[in-house]
């Protein structure tokens, strides 16, 4: 004789086969073949296409600042995935898709210019869209610039070519006509000479930087 544990055992294997059996036959009288039952099959096939499509990587962007040679560029829409206005060159014709800046004078310079360009700064009481703290720690240092930082932002965001434009090194006159009151040999040497650090950084991780 079967124990109390063995006949319940064997009660559920029973109900399985036939639930198996059910299944099998529904399927078979319509046309299925012993597949998956329609309704099931399409249930299926409605979750699957309802999982959230992830956004393509960003490849490529552009830094500019407003250096003398940008205003070569003043006729030029670039289509990049991201292109980041450093300072003051958020009043060039070139419309940016970001606004970087740390230059106390020109918080909230997008809005007069190009009001729908995303804030990315390291000054909380501009109330930033993007605090650039967030992404620090992928960049090689506390960026001492905010071409640095745009850089930084670019690379942070999947760009793996970052041309820089206006990038001059030189020059006390941006391509604007603003004074450049910071413009002298000892500033433009120390920016060019950190800029050449982070380009070596970045190009170890496969991020291709180049001036134009």
């Amino acid at each position: 004789m079967r124990s109390g544990n063995q006949r319940r055992r064997h009660h559920g294997i029973e109900l399985f086969a036939q639930s198996l059996r059910l299944t099998t036959e529904s399927s078979n009288s319509k046309g299925g073949f012993g597949r998956i039952p329609t309704a099931l099959f399409f249930d299926m096939a409605r979750k699957k296409t309802a999982v959230k499509q992830v956004d393509p990587i960003v490849k490529r962007g552009v830094v500019l600042c407003s250096g003398p040679s940008l205003k070569n560029h003043f006729g030029k829409q670039f289509t990049s995935d991201i292109v980041i206005a450093v300072n003051r060159a958020i009043e060039s014709p070139i419309k940016p898709t970001h606004y970087c800046f740390a230059d106390v004078e020109v918080i909230g310079m997008h809005l007069k210019t190009w009001p729908g360009a995303i804030t990315v700064s390291g000054y909380r009481r501009a109330n930033p869209d993007i605090d650039w703290r967030s992404f620090e720690s992928t960049m090689p240092e506390s960026p001492a610039w905010s071409m640095l930082a745009a850089i930084g932002f670019c690379a942070a965001q999947g760009c793996t070519e970052i041309d820089l434009y206006g990038v001059d090194h030189n020059g006390n006159v941006d391509a604007l006509g603003n004074e450049v009151k910071t413009g002298t040999i000892a500033r433009w040497t120390r920016e060019a000479n950190d800029l050449a650090r982070w380009v070596d950084y970045y190009a170890r991780k496969g991020v291709v930087i180049t001036r134009k």
